[in-house]
């Protein structure tokens, strides 16, 4: 549960010598109103610490970033963690970068100054910080809370801020505490810091530093090592820590290294027996140093339990106590377990033991479970005869060049998904599966890899499990089909496991935010509406794996904060995309919620599966390639404080036709004491529509018109779109003093043309002046007198008169232009008709009728060469 925070300015940060986070009262203040303060803008958060702590403790949270004024709570994407307060900090402490440089330069100080150099006596003073940058919350984490990632956003003032993650282990979590020798630094044996087995450490690792830590160990103890630190998703951006670990025994010797794992990416984990009695070492260094400040922590998990890289098998049905061999890398079977699995269908973790602070994936499916049994790879010998759908069959794709074939009763007239999970959960495998009826088994369907919709989410460029394919598939007729899977690399490993689940498919549809700019779901696909405000946004919408949605729908948002309410237009299953908009009663209170947008049937009924779906990309490695991504399964929707500006449209009287322009009018009302530019633009319309370029409102300008423009192959229907007005000033890439309002959505008609121009091909002579006829075909009806002109002349070619008026029935239009000496010679294409008319008294534009224009020289007279 969140609870609110007091609105005070209150309690600010410091850190002691030890490094050790307490609380300074700040001292009241009451200072002039900045600019950044009286319109601050969605707040832009860049990093909190620390990254985790354990469960059943209670921790302060340091929040940085730029236009944090006043806030208001932090909403977790997922239950376990309870919000204590939150404020404002004046002051603040050094971060994991600004005390390395802070210590180097004591410690050159003290050698110039030839005096001895202790850091255990250096104290780093905090940081004074300027307002909206520094925010604290104090945090409870449930002593049942389920370790691993807590996806968050902080709730203030102007808005929410980008997402970021913390993360809740299971074993007691200790600081980095680097000693006095060396300079302060732990990257030799001697300075070590010694942590117990069953440990957590926060650390951090300068550039091309590294960490040394001891631990005890008796003969035959396990000792193991693991690793977050791509996975705490810091940036976007190619700034994180690719660590290495190594083990030695006291002596020097290695005893294991990890360098990347299938399991966790490029996040390392170890594990080994101690051979005897004594004290052991792990190092934690970059794999390929960066020079990267920005991300510098890390968290090493030291405990002395079993780390498996996979379970066998690798699920199985809801609630069931499943007993599942642990495997290791190198082949080791680390023992039986048995799991209570839960009762939600899906991707969970499992942990071997109430102490783990990690799980190894397993797959929770209401079906028959088949394991296979070798040998398996010819027709004849396939695993599983007589199973039937709902069945999932599980397999090890041991030795090179495996091939593992399973048989299963299908029903014909039936619609079937096949998925085969592999890459997801951790195999070191590039899977390809194929399906054939038994008698014909030369007759495949095949899939390598698979997409968004079989995923069941939204921009995953590259999401690993995107490896594992998946395929829809309807048997011709009912009887036994062959299911045939292997390694697309050729290799096997023993721990090479896989899960084909095979289910009747159902119908659903999936909701996710589109991005306004590129790059930019970790600081959008968030719902940001003032009191008397509307917020507008674009679904993208998408069929479920498997899913053939017919019919007419219309989207529901649940659990959207009081006085908040969704207004969106019904959709079919051929929409891909749908504008939306938020809107908030006068009197909403500031208040943020997390959101389920599903759709259901026109006009009542249930929500149909599915829901919100998005992935937000971290650690940007080049060429569209994320590192990690971090899922979400609902949409953050929060009540906040106005933007200096509210933005108004009158909706179009008259309809847009095909090859036509309709101008839109608008309306901005700043706020005093705002003067920016103001954007407006429109995110989403009709298919095969454009628009002209944003429109730019200075601060002297209040009203403008936004041209609409549809092609000849635009549908012919009944459309809704909303217009955002967004400052120009601010960072758009973090949302830094960004400002975003919206008008309601407004009914747009596109129909077919008022008539169709054919025009004949003009020739005239530089100097003189050609007459033709234009001939026109009535598509549909229009009233009043209309008006013509020619449009896109070459230079030096002029209509001769104004425009060509004509009236209803008329079939003609009569024109001349005249070739002046500035024009030159030539055959001109792209010459056409625009025409004006009047529809329920406004102005309405259509383009026809394209023709070429031919400009001769004048007689008697030799072209130049």
């Amino acid at each position: 549960m969140n609870v609110r925070a007091p609105r005070t300015r209150a309690a600010a940060l410091f850190v002691s010598a030890s490094g050790a986070a307490g609380l300074a009262l700040s001292p009241p203040s009451a200072p002039a109103e900045t600019d950044a303060e009286k319109f601050p803008g969605q707040p832009s958060v860049e990093n909190v610490s620390p990254r985790g702590w354990h469960r059943g403790a209670e921790v302060e949270l340091a929040i940085v970033g730029r236009g944090l004024f006043a806030p208001k709570d932090l909403l977790f994407y997922r239950p376990g963690i309870e919000v204590l307060s939150v404020a404002e900090a004046d002051t603040r402490p050094m971060d994991d970068r600004e005390r390395y440089d802070y210590r180097r330069r004591k410690q050159d100080e003290a050698r110039r100054a030839k005096e001895e150099f202790d850091a255990e006596a250096l104290v780093y003073p905090p940081k004074e910080s300027k307002p909206g940058e520094r925010v604290v919350a104090k945090l409870r984490i449930a002593a049942d809370a389920e370790p691993g990632e807590y996806p968050f956003r902080l709730h203030a003032r102007g808005g929410m801020g980008s997402l970021m993650t913390f993360w809740v282990g299971s074993l007691p979590t200790v600081a980095e505490d680097e000693p006095a020798t060396r300079g302060g630094e732990n990257e030799a044996a001697e300075d070590a810091q010694e942590v117990a087995l069953g440990s957590t450490v926060n650390g951090a690792i300068a550039p091309y530093d590294k960490d040394v830590f001891k631990v005890r160990a008796s003969a035959g103890q396990r000792i193991t090592a693991e690793v977050e630190a791509v996975r705490l998703a810091i940036s976007e951006r190619n700034e994180y820590l690719d660590l290495q670990l190594t083990l030695r025994d006291a002596g020097g010797a290695v005893l294991a290294t990890a360098d990347d794992s299938d399991l966790f990416l490029e996040d390392p984990y170890l594990s080994a027996v101690a051979p005897a009695d004594g004290d052991y070492f792990i190092t934690a260094e970059e794999s390929v140093p960066t020079g990267s400040s920005r991300g510098p922590v890390y968290r090493l998990h030291l405990h002395d339990g079993p780390r498996p890289a996979a379970l066998f098998p690798p699920g199985g049905r809801p609630g069931e106590r499943l007993k599942s061999r642990a495997l290791a890398a190198d082949g080791t079977e680390l023992g039986e377990f048995e799991l209570k699995l839960p009762e939600a269908p899906g991707a969970h973790a499992a942990r071997l033991a109430d102490g783990a602070p990690s799980g190894t994936p397993v797959r929770v499916f209401d079906g028959t479970n088949v394991i296979e049994a070798e040998p398996n790879g010819a027709p004849d010998n396939a695993t599983g005869a007589g199973a039937s759908a709902p069945v999932a069959l599980n397999g090890i794709l041991a030795e090179d060049g495996d091939l593992d074939i399973f048989r299963v009763r299908l029903d014909g007239g039936k619609r079937y998904t096949v998925q085969l999970f592999g890459a997801a959960l951790g195999s070191p495998i590039d899977a390809r599966m194929w399906i054939a009826p038994a008698d014909r088994p030369d007759k495949r369907q095949r899939s390598d890899d698979c997409g968004e919709e079989e995923l069941g989410v939204a921009m995953a460029e590259s999401v690993r499990d995107r490896l594992d394919p998946a395929m829809t598939f309807e048997p011709d007729a009912g009887g036994d089909y062959l299911i045939g899977v292997e390694n697309g690399r050729g290799t096997g490993a023993p721990h090479a496991v896989y899960r084909v689940e095979i289910a009747e498919a159902s119908t659903g549809v999936l909701t996710a935010i589109v991005p306004r700019r590129n790059n930019e779901p970790r600081y959008g696909n968030r719902v940001q509406v003032f009191p008397g405000g509307r917020f507008n946004a674009v679904v993208a919408l998408s069929d479920a794996f498997g899913s053939e949605a017919e019919g007419e729908f219309e989207l529901v948002a649940d659990g959207l904060p009081a006085g908040v309410t969704l207004k969106a237009p019904r959709f079919s299953s051929a929409n891909t995309r749908l504008p939306v908009v938020f809107e908030a009663a006068p009197g909403a209170e500031p208040e943020a919620a997390l959101v389920e947008l599903r759709a259901r049937p026109a006009g009542g009924g249930g929500a149909l599966p599915g829901g919100f779906r998005s992935t937000v990309p971290f650690n940007g490695a080049g060429g569209n390639r994320y590192l990690y991504h971090v899922f979400l399964d609902k949409l953050a929707v929060g009540v906040v404080e106005g933007a200096p500006f509210t933005v108004e449209v009158d909706a179009p009287k008259a309809a847009l036709t095909q090859d036509g322009e309709l101008p839109i009018q608008v309306r901005v009302e700043r706020r005093p004491g705002f003067e920016g530019s103001i954007e407006i633009d429109a995110p989403w319309l009709p298919p095969n529509c454009g628009r002209s370029s944003p429109i730019v409102l200075r601060s002297d300008e209040t009203e403008a018109q936004f041209i609409v423009g549809a092609r000849r192959n635009t549908p012919p229907e009944d459309y809704q779109l909303a217009l955002t007005a967004i400052t120009r000033e601010g960072d758009r890439r973090t949302g830094d003093r960004v400002y975003f309002a919206s008008t309601p959505l407004v009914p747009l008609r596109v129909v077919e043309p008022y008539l169709s121009a054919r025009m004949p091909r003009v020739a005239v002579e530089i100097g003189k002046t050609s007459e033709f006829t234009v001939t026109l075909e009535p598509i549909t009806e229009f009233e009043g007198r209309a008006k013509a002109v020619l449009d896109r002349l070459p230079d030096g070619i002029e209509m001769v008169g104004g425009p060509v008026e004509f009236s209803p029935g008329d079939t003609e239009l009569n024109f001349t232009v005249r070739a002046t000496d500035a024009a030159l010679t030539g055959t001109y294409r792209g010459m056409r008709l625009e025409l004006e008319f009047t529809d329920k008294g406004q102005a309405v534009t259509q383009i026809s009728g394209y023709g070429t224009l031919r400009v001769d020289a004048k007689r008697g007279k030799v072209a130049a060469q």
